[in-house]
């Protein structure tokens, strides 16, 4: 389990945070570890606290010969050459091999790891698994850890703590919030103050407000305007003015632009044109139809029967035909994101109103025409004409106001 501490002190701090108990826990967790570690045939062992309790504990164990081998790498670790421990019982026969490693947060937090180094462990960690038939994950896991791994600044780590505590309702305990701020809150010679709150305050919440004081404060200064902000906005004309920017992030925002508006005209597209209202509308014959009986009924659902309510329906009519019309082909088109239409989504239209028209025809018994060419013809500029005509009384505006009301 990991505690926290102290950086500037090699341990935690035990005996302040278990008392009495303190020797009796550690005298348990190191009978543990040293079962574990024998029980196993290969051991990586974590921390310099950790190595030189594992070499005590395996140098008193009865029954073993342990023997250290220095490698041949020019790199020291926990200020020893890098080695690993065999362990023999009394018949020579190797039980245990023990290597060293950093702990995790020696990557992450407290300093930036060599090449070097991160190479080493890469040998270390890998030629272990493998000895073990552990599969391997990642060959090159610690070589790219500092790529791949974004460090946690004071910042970071106030925001991340300031969710939790807004979602839980709970406030992060003084000592431990102290502990990860320490370096910060000393840097701004703010750690006598935080020790000095109420337990019911909370530390993360305080910094937290700190921060975006000096921030705004920062921002709002003359001189930071002058210098640091050109620099910035100099600098982003700069990555944006760069062909390699336009190449890669320029091309792959508009190529994400572009995908993400076609998909909204599409998804505006079908819920207008599949809405039951819209299909029922164009299937009904014309003479089951009255436009002055249905804008009246409109005006009546939506905003009631009053002289005003009416002007107010014919005034959004009239606003929505500019907004939502657009000539094509001869027949005027109305619905929402029609002027975003490609010709494809405009011609389909077209072609489902006709075929809409030609059945409607069909089921009436208006008169065939006997040649199939001159029909087909015929059926074309008939329908247009009728489109055209029901668009013009508004009857699909009517529509779309009642269906853009719901």
């Amino acid at each position: 389990m990991r505690i926290e501490y102290d950086p500037k002190s090699d341990t935690p701090q035990y005996q302040k945070m278990f008392g009495d108990t303190t020797e009796k826990i550690l005298e348990t967790c190191e009978r543990f570890a040293l079962a574990a570690v024998k029980s196993s045939a290969f051991t990586i062992c974590l921390g310099k606290q950790n190595s030189i309790l594992l070499r005590r504990e395996l140098q008193e164990a009865e029954g073993l010969y342990v023997e250290e081998y220095r490698m041949r790498i020019p790199l020291a670790m926990y200020q020893r050459q890098v080695s690993c421990l065999v362990a023999r019982d009394h018949g020579g026969s190797i039980k245990n091999v023990v290597f060293f490693s950093y702990h995790g947060m020696y990557f992450t937090h407290l300093v930036k790891a060599t090449k070097e180094m991160l190479f080493l462990h890469d040998l270390i960690w890998n030629g272990v698994c493998e000895w073990s038939r552990v599969p391997v994950a990642r060959h090159r896991h610690f070589s790219n850890f500092g790529k791949e791994v974004h460090r946690l600044g004071p910042l970071d780590i106030v925001i991340n703590h300031l969710v939790v505590e807004r979602q839980t309702g709970t406030i992060t305990p003084h000592e431990e919030a102290i502990a990860m701020l320490q370096s910060y809150l000393e840097k701004e010679g703010l750690l006598d103050t935080i020790r000095g709150l109420d337990e019911t305050q909370s530390v993360i919440q305080t910094v937290h407000t700190y921060m975006s004081g000096k921030g705004n404060q920062t921002m709002s200064d003359l001189g930071w305007k002058e210098t640091k902000g050109k620099e910035a906005a100099a600098k982003r004309l700069q990555t944006m003015s760069d062909p390699l920017y336009k190449e890669t992030k320029g091309k792959e925002a508009a190529a994400k632009q572009s995908q993400k508006t076609a998909a909204k005209r599409a998804e505006t597209w079908s819920r207008f044109y599949n809405n039951a209202e819209v299909q029922a509308f164009l299937k009904t014959p014309r003479n089951e139809l009255d436009c002055r009986e249905r804008r009246k009924q409109a005006n009546i659902q939506l905003l009631g029967n009053s002289t005003d309510a009416t002007e107010a329906i014919v005034t959004t009519r009239n606003e929505a035909i500019k907004r939502y019309s657009v000539k094509e082909g001869g027949i005027t088109l109305v619905m929402p994101g029609v002027k975003r239409l490609n010709a494809a989504d405009k011609a389909a239209l077209i072609a489902k109103a006709k075929e809409q028209w030609e059945a409607q025809q069909q089921e009436s018994g208006e008169k065939k025409l006997a040649d199939s060419f001159a029909r087909k013809k015929l059926a074309d500029s008939f329908a247009r004409k009728k489109l055209a005509d029901l668009l013009t009384r508004k009857r699909l505006v009517d529509l779309f106001i009642v269906f853009s009301a719901c």
